[in-house]
């Protein structure tokens, strides 16, 4: 029923009025076609039925005229043959009358076959589909289908064969499309009827121009495939809708106008032929209308010279123009670009920024000072143009403290950017700044910078000044590499939470479904698939975890709000410890919809912190008991050195003062000259006795000339049996006191040790930086120390190591027996500290 013409086929450029005008005609000539052969058809009946009458009336005028002869005629009469004349006369003149009609209606039936012949050539003859219908009624006279009586050949090719066939059982769709309704409509109205449709039923798919035009009792359908045309229009339809939303979406005022000519070609005016919803907003509905009469201020302003100039010459331009004339007062940029015979322009309100600009110029004898208060890196920027007005470099203004100390530069003003930094063009920062000064708009970006030695990550901001732009910079290499690290850390929690032992849920508050993932039938210890419910952790909790257990069944149940949650269950009769913590899902209304959560078992985690908490208990009893030790060895090594030391020395020296007398210096001056030298030497030793144990208990050395200094004190001072070399390569100035006395007991405690047990006659102490950490590291070339006591380790060690601990730092001993002892010490410390 529909057409299913090829898409090369030409479609018609009729306009509607001109189809259905010829539609029209061509029904009324198949129309009388057929009248002319219903009338000769009803001809030949006319004249078979006259033929009867004539020969009936014959008959009866002979049978009255025999009958008249009969009654009159004499004997003599010849009766018989009068009546067979007659007859005979009356049966030729039937004959030629048959033939004189027979040759009638031959005649006609050719013609009218010819003009069937001929209406049949001119619809085959069209690109349309034409079909033709005949009305099929019921009891009641209605109209209940229709049948094909003929078709066209372009019909028959695309659809085969539909004479005498029921449009119905072959196209039922015609009825929901209103198809069928609109034939009926033409049939009885006699009004013929155009209207495009979407055909989406039987073998068609897409859009047909369809034609309806009464004939006797029945339709004449005309059919074209108009699905290219449809969808072109379509697609231009959206095309143009789109392109007005995107004119409406624009936030400048978008314009087309048309010239306006007088009779020398002259033009003299511009009318509106567009506005976007911008325009339309400020200027109302003027499409059509004069601009000279809504806006003479155009002519003042000189618009309307550039609009002019535009127009005649097809050279786009761009203005900025101080507008103060109708229902404006402000600065507006515009760009005008030919378009046909008028213009198309684009309006932006730039009053802001020349205010801003305005004001600039004004504040710019304090900019300098400004800049230079900031920590930012700033500067002032000015584009270089060539003779297109393309910029191809900046010229630097102006630049403040914290640029020429980046930089390490103080002659940039008057510089060229790009010519002294060339990686702002491979970067890309030369076109942000350029797009900044074109458009007005501010442009900020994050970049790495690996040019001109800097390799270092910063955040800049361009806003436009003039014909240039105020550029800031400031360094975020810091954290840019802050950031990698804690992308790092994500990644390495996300796989550390792969690794844990996880379960998670989800609970739908609409349905009431509560949906387990693996890992939860495996903390549960329950068969994979089985129905749960939220009131499972109660079934499972132990009574302590109870309370916590019906925390997390409510909150689950009513979806309020995030919640987190720690209990004990009893799966398989072991305690397991979980925690819970879960996040309320809400739609765009802020509805709570769902409830997703995450359960982890942290038992092991749990045993492990308690393990964690003794062990660390019992290190620190043991480094307190070591520490007690270390003291109370302290003090009696000391207590010796006063009581056998400096005690001695002194008692011998109050002694031989008891033999200087003036009476004794006067009976024997040289004993007294012995024994005063030999109570000053005493003097001297315990002199030099009480500054060696004060050393050992605050190095006055460390104090005032630092770790360096006091080391090589220490050297010498053990130079007493063992020959000991000394290297430190530590800056002093970066370490801090505390860690420098650390440093300096740990390793005067070592050469102690040496000089105590290792029997060595050369021993060497090193202290320097070795990957982050402070090296410690005393060796000599004495008896070693037997494994069983370096395992147990006796006070002094045991003493270095817990100090040693607290510092977290390590201790490592080597130890060869009859071949001597390494200790190496590292202690960690902050690396920016020892930069």
């Amino acid at each position: 029923m529909m057409s299913e013409q090829g898409q090369d086929k030409q479609e018609s450029k009729d306009t509607p009025k001109d189809e259905l005008e010829r539609l029209r005609l061509m029904s009324n000539k198949y129309e009388q076609l057929f009248k002319d052969e219903q009338l000769l058809r009803k001809n030949q009946v006319a004249a078979l039925n006259k033929i009867n009458r004539e020969l009936a009336e014959k008959a009866a005028k002979l049978e009255k005229a025999v009958e008249d002869v009969r009654e009159s005629r004499r004997p003599t009469d010849p009766y018989d043959q009068v009546v067979k004349v007659y007859g005979v006369a009356l049966e030729n003149a039937k004959k030629n009358y048959l033939i004189q009609l027979e040759n009638e209606i031959q005649i006609r039936t050719t013609e009218l076959k010819e003009n069937q012949l001929l209406l049949k050539t001119i619809i085959d003859s069209s690109l349309s589909h034409i079909q033709v219908f005949k009305a099929v009624r019921d009891e009641n006279k209605e109209v209940t289908d229709f049948i094909w009586v003929m078709t066209n050949k372009g019909f028959s090719d695309a659809n085969g064969d539909m004479t005498g066939k029921q449009l119905l059982a072959q196209n039922p769709a015609v009825i929901q499309t209103g198809i069928f309704a609109d034939m009926k409509k033409v049939l009885e109205s006699g009004i013929p009827k155009v209207k495009e449709r979407f055909y989406s039923h039987e073998q068609f798919n897409g859009w047909f121009n369809q034609s309806l035009v009464k004939m006797d009792d029945g339709i004449i359908m005309t059919t074209d495939d108009i699905t290219p045309r449809k969808e072109t229009e379509l697609e231009l339809e959206e095309n143009r809708n789109l392109l007005q939303a995107t004119l409406d979406s624009s936030l400048e005022m978008v314009q087309v106008f048309k010239a306006i000519r007088n009779e020398q070609g002259k033009i003299v005016d511009f009318t509106w032929l567009l506005n976007n919803h911008a325009a339309e907003q400020l200027y109302g509905n003027v499409i059509g209308q004069s601009l000279l009469q809504n806006n003479p201020g155009v002519l003042k302003a000189g618009i309307l010279d550039k609009f002019i100039e535009v127009t005649e010459n097809g050279i786009p331009q761009q203005y900025e123009r101080h507008y103060i004339f109708e229902q404006f007062n402000g600065w507006f940029y515009q760009s005008v670009v030919k378009l046909k015979d008028g213009v198309a322009t684009s309006t932006a309100d730039i009053t802001g920024r020349k205010t801003t600009e305005l004001h600039l110029a004004e504040s710019r004898d304090r900019l300098q000072s400004i800049l230079d208060t900031t920590l930012v890196q700033m500067s002032i920027l000015e584009a270089l143009r060539d003779e297109q007005g393309i910029i191809t470099d900046l010229e630097i203004k102006a630049v403040n403290h914290e640029l020429e100390k980046e930089t390490g530069r103080k002659d940039l003003v008057g510089k060229y950017y790009a010519k002294e930094y060339p990686g702002i063009k491979t970067t890309g920062l030369f076109d942000l700044i350029v797009k900044a000064i074109e458009t007005g708009e501010p442009q900020a970006t994050e970049y790495f910078y690996p040019y001109e030695g800097f390799n270092k990550w910063f955040s800049c901001m361009f806003v436009k000044l003039d014909d240039g732009v105020v550029a800031t910079n400031m360094d975020i290499t810091a954290r840019k590499k802050a950031e990698e690290e804690r992308f790092k850390n994500y990644l390495l929690l996300k796989q550390s939470e792969d690794l844990a032992a996880l379960g998670s849920w989800d609970y739908n508050l609409t349905s009431k479904t509560f949906t387990w993932s693996d890992g939860m039938y495996r903390l549960f210890d329950l068969e994979y698939g089985k129905e749960i419910e939220p009131e499972i952790y109660l079934q499972y909790t132990t009574e302590s975890g109870r309370p916590s257990a019906e925390r997390v069944v409510q909150h689950i149940r009513e979806g309020h709000t995030d919640f987190e949650e720690t209990l004990e269950i009893v799966v398989s009769g072991k305690i397991k410890i979980l925690h819970l913590k879960a996040a309320v899902v809400r739609n765009d209304q802020g509805h709570a919809e769902r409830v997703l959560g995450v359960d982890m078992d942290i038992t092991a985690m749990r045993t492990a912190e308690e393990t964690i908490r003794r062990m660390e208990d019992e290190r620190q009893l043991e480094i307190f008991q070591v520490t007690l030790r270390t003291q109370e060895e302290e003090r009696r090594r000391i207590s010796e050195s006063l009581h056998n030391g400096l005690g001695q020395m002194l008692y011998g020296v109050k002694m031989s003062l008891s033999q200087l007398s003036a009476k004794r210096a006067a009976e024997n001056p040289q004993a007294y000259e012995i024994s005063r030298r030999y109570t000053s030497d005493l003097l001297s030793d315990a002199i030099r006795d009480s500054r060696r144990i004060s050393h050992e208990l605050m190095p006055a050395v460390l104090e005032k000339f630092g770790l360096k200094a006091a080391v090589k004190d220490v050297c010498q001072q053990m130079q007493d049996g063992v020959r000991f070399t000394c290297f430190v390569d530590v800056d002093d100035e970066r370490i801090d006191k505390y860690m420098q006395l650390a440093i300096f007991r740990t390793l005067q405690e070592l050469m102690l040790n040496v000089v105590k047990h290792a029997g060595a006659t050369e021993a060497a102490a090193e202290i320097r930086l070795e990957d982050g950490n402070i090296l410690l590291r005393v060796s000599d070339n004495g008896r070693g120390i037997n494994t069983y006591k370096q395992e147990k380790d006796s006070i002094g060690l045991a003493s270095i190591r817990s100090k040693v601990g607290l510092l977290t730092g390590s201790v490592d001993i080597t130890s060869v027996p009859g071949k001597g002892t390494s200790v190496v010490i590292r202690l960690p410390y902050p690396q920016n500290k020892l930069n």
